[in-house]
């Protein structure tokens, strides 16, 4: 284990970096299944450690040591993501798991097209029977290549929207006749004081966002 208490560095190119009680939102590929965990400790360049968050059974209960792992956590205002595999679920004295030490950690905010601060009115709307009717919102930012949505949300309990689900977006740009509309996918879920934000990678390269040039 390290260090009580010292940061545990998942990735020094990136400069990614975990601290003991950082909460990880953990989904399991080729399921809609996603859990809340706690990041405990680690042994580094071997293996990480969590704790549950919360009862999360019928997820946990799907893992394998073939399970593939991709897990989310905010570090400074930054949202780092990493690949991992589960090994194994320790129950006593309290319930551990781990996983695999990630072989990189990135920046998910980083993006390689310009963002655009804006307060723009838009529509989105999923793939689930939760989310396939349309939910109106604010455009917070976007770029060519994604784009972050605010909704008003009465229970932030549950997440209309889930990693990985294909979403349309829907808005009226300035400057640009007619309603535009994208496809692309959910890649960040947060929320706070009744309001979620939604992060979404475009399919495509948006045309209708400037710069128009490029």
């Amino acid at each position: 284990m390290v260090e009580e208490n010292a940061p545990v560095c998942l990735d020094k190119g990136n400069n990614a970096f975990i601290e003991i009680g950082t909460p990880l939102q953990l989904s399991i590929e080729g399921s809609h299944d996603i859990f809340k965990s706690i990041f405990v400790g680690a042994k580094q360049g071997d293996y990480i450690v969590t704790s549950l968050l919360s009862p999360s059974r019928p997820a946990i209960d799907t893992l394998t040591e073939k399970s593939k792992i991709t897990a989310r956590y905010i570090d400074q205002s930054n949202i780092f993501i990493f690949q991992t595999r589960f090994i194994k679920m320790s129950p006593t004295p309290v319930p551990l798991l781990l996983w695999t030490f990630p072989a990189s950690a990135k920046n998910s905010q980083q993006r390689a097209q310009k963002r655009i601060n804006c307060l723009l009115a838009g529509q989105i709307e999923g793939n689930r029977e939760r989310s396939r009717t349309g939910m109106t919102g604010v455009i917070q930012d976007i770029s060519k290549s994604g784009c972050r949505f605010l909704l008003k949300v009465a229970d932030t309990r549950q997440y209309p929207f889930c990693l990985g689900e294909e979403i349309i977006v829907k808005c009226n740009f300035p400057g640009i006749a007619g309603e535009q509309k994208s496809v692309g996918n959910v890649v960040g879920l947060s929320q706070s004081d009744g309001e979620m934000t939604v992060r979404i990678k475009f399919s495509n390269i948006l045309w209708w966002v400037p710069p128009y040039g490029s």
